[in-house]
């Protein structure tokens, strides 16, 4: 999973900020790593959407996010 998310954050850093493309999601409780994106962002900055919790309101998190 780390090379995932150093190829997904390299990814990020060359995205404008205003196109959203990267949705992190949680499936299960976990311990969200801190990588670093730039000068003044980690991995745990970023928003997500947790389907650990409640499934139904995750699933219309990431439904409101696609649109």
């Amino acid at each position: 999973m780390n090379e995932e998310l150093r190829l997904a954050i390299e990814q990020l850093r060359l995205m404008p900020l205003s196109q959203r493309w990267f949705i992190p999601l949680i499936l299960k409780p976990c311990e969200i790593p801190d990588f670093q994106i730039d000068s003044v962002e980690t991995f745990n900055n970023i928003q997500y959407i947790d389907f650990s919790q409640d499934w139904g309101n995750a699933l219309s998190q990431l439904i409101n996010a696609l649109s």
